[in-house]
């Protein structure tokens, strides 16, 4: 980037869990689970969870995997969501060039995971499941991979903006990794299904949950595929019989990771967070759904582990089994995010977007690393031409609803709105990443948010982002402070 720092470590690990795309999370699967959490604070999920037990026969809500309530909501995200595919992906959303990913991750994951993916691809090809929807090997090739980014259910929502003016647009589009962390988010709030029990396991290319209550198991294996244990018993037994193993391979090969509230474990020599005795528990779990025990607890079995303390106790995750709404998850989650912002109870704020965050300097790193954001940036050679260029956002409400909360840069060029907030960040952004803009001009940018409006300071004029007019000063109490220094924060 044009005469920027490069985010510190922190600020940088923080701005993954902001807007979490592929490559983010195959690197670091703690993401999902950063996801979950987030949907657990908004209030958009616990409304669905309302209309979702609306539509259930109060002497059909057992509280169990295979319950009515189960079905329902597994029908409700198969009615209201639409799956994208690979390039559906790409031709709404834009494709990612993997060699800025190599810049910001490493090579060495990013091969492996680009590698992944192709042997993922090559799979379905033998299959004969390679429809054109699916196939990215002319971009894999190209060195690019259509642009994923996994989102919380407020995220998922604001997807539904383009799919164009369908007379049924769906509440949300997804892909398999939304699909497992909004499946478990409305699992643990219509069931008191508990986070110690919630359990996934996957691969870069896909991800899949296992729900568990007193004993009764329910396998989803993303939209619209979903297996309760007699449907699973079903496939598996009498003299027709699929082989469970060639079952679980064909729609997960290559599994590799587990990811659970405690923690995480991928099959590439990386310490396990996820401790021994739950790791048990969980494969016990399997094994009683399934029958087999699944391919990649075998390969476990022949590995060396190291476990190290995991990223979440049960006195922690249990907390959450009580509460009643969005806004007591907002208060737990600040209150034991306080002790550690790098915890997945501390990103979960910023993948929720909370501006009131101790490091907003990670949006400002998310944003400016934007495909869409640096695509713009190159056509902005001064103030004006940035300003011109946020005259142009047709929409003047943010996908998230409320100022406390901030979208990045990149949605909102490509959703075409946004509140003063976030048409403030979009500016500072689009300056800071500008070619034809001096350094030390960019080293006197400020942008304030205040309960009053939002101001960008650029040193010796101070510009209303709401009216994008000059202004004597920013009043009212501070809500959100950036500039440059706020990448380098420790």
């Amino acid at each position: 980037m044009v005469d920027i720092p490069k985010p510190s470590a922190r600020i940088e690990l923080l701005s993954r869990a902001a807007h979490p795309g592929l490559m983010d999370a195959a690197t670091d699967p703690d993401l999902l689970i950063v996801l979950i959490l987030a949907n657990l604070m908004s209030d958009r999920l616990w409304h669905i969870r309302d209309q979702i037990l609306s539509r259930v026969d109060p002497t059909g809500r057992d509280l169990a995997p295979n319950s009515q309530v189960t079905h329902e909501m597994l029908e409700y995200i198969d009615r209201h969501f639409t799956h994208d595919f690979p390039m559906g992906t790409a031709d709404r959303v834009g494709l990612l060039n993997l060699q800025d990913e190599r810049d910001r991750l490493g090579a060495e994951p990013v091969d492996r995971i680009k590698a992944q993916l192709w042997r993922h691809v090559t799979r379905r090809r033998s299959d004969g499941l390679l429809t054109p929807a699916l196939d990215i090997f002319p971009v894999l090739e190209r060195d690019q991979l259509p642009l994923y980014i996994y989102n919380t259910i407020d995220g998922l929502h604001a997807m539904s903006r383009l799919m164009g003016h369908k007379k049924h647009r769906p509440m949300g589009v997804t892909v398999c990794a939304d699909e497992a962390t909004l499946t478990t988010s409305l699992a643990t709030i219509l069931h008191g299904i508990s986070l110690v029990d919630a359990f996934m396991v996957g691969s870069p290319g896909h991800y899949t949950t296992l729900l568990q209550k007193d004993g009764q198991r329910f396998w989803c294996n993303g939209k619209p595929e979903y297996f309760d244990q007699a449907g699973w018993q079903r496939l598996t037994n009498g003299p027709d019989a699929a082989d469970p193993l060639a079952e679980f391979d064909r729609r997960v090969p290559y599994a590799d990771r587990f990811i659970t509230m405690y923690g995480t474990l991928v099959l590439d020599g990386r310490p396990s967070t996820i401790p021994s005795e739950q790791l048990d528990r969980f494969n016990a779990d399997c094994r009683a759904f399934f029958g087999i025990e699944l391919p990649p607890f075998r390969t476990l079995r022949h590995q060396d582990v190291t476990f190290i303390p995991s990223r979440a106790t049960t006195e922690q995750l249990k907390r959450f089994d009580t509460l009643t709404s969005a806004k007591e998850v907002r208060s737990l989650l600040t209150e034991l995010a306080a002790s550690d912002e790098l915890s997945v109870f501390g990103k979960a704020r910023y993948c929720y977007r909370d501006v009131s965050v101790l490091a907003p300097g990670a949006y400002l790193a998310n944003c400016l690393r934007g495909p869409k954001l640096r695509q713009a940036a190159q056509e902005v050679d001064g103030v004006e031409a940035a300003l011109d260029r946020i005259r142009r956002i047709a929409g003047d409400v943010s996908i998230y609803g409320r100022r406390e909360r901030i979208a990045m840069a990149d949605e909102a060029l490509l959703f075409d709105t946004g509140d003063d907030v976030d048409r403030g960040l979009l500016l500072l952004s689009l300056l800071l990443a500008s070619p034809g803009i001096d350094a030390e001009a960019k080293r006197a940018m400020q942008l304030i948010a205040t309960e009053e409006g939002t101001f960008l300071n650029l040193g010796d004029t101070i510009l209303d982002v709401a009216t994008l007019t000059q202004t004597d000063a920013a009043v009212g109490p501070t809500l959100l402070r950036l500039s440059v220094d706020e990448l380098t924060a420790i």
